[in-house]
């Protein structure tokens, strides 16, 4: 794995010959991390779910219907 991320509360790192990402969320609760690994395609359904919630918050009309 590769990080390509890293903030106070989160770390991203690719694994790019199995296509895969994996999230690291830091908890005030815990020593230890959330993980979550996500494979190509989830990825791309969660890109494709943050960017409708943008829409929405910015109150912008899709040119297409979801």
């Amino acid at each position: 794995m590769e990080s390509v991320f890293t903030s106070k509360k989160m770390e991203i790192e690719i694994n790019a010959p199995e296509k895969q990402l994996l999230f690291k969320i830091k908890n005030d609760k815990s020593d230890k991390p959330t993980t979550i690994l996500l494979n190509q395609n989830d990825l791309f359904h969660l890109m494709h779910a943050l960017l409708s919630i943008n829409r929405n918050f910015n109150q912008e009309k899709p040119y297409f219907a979801d």
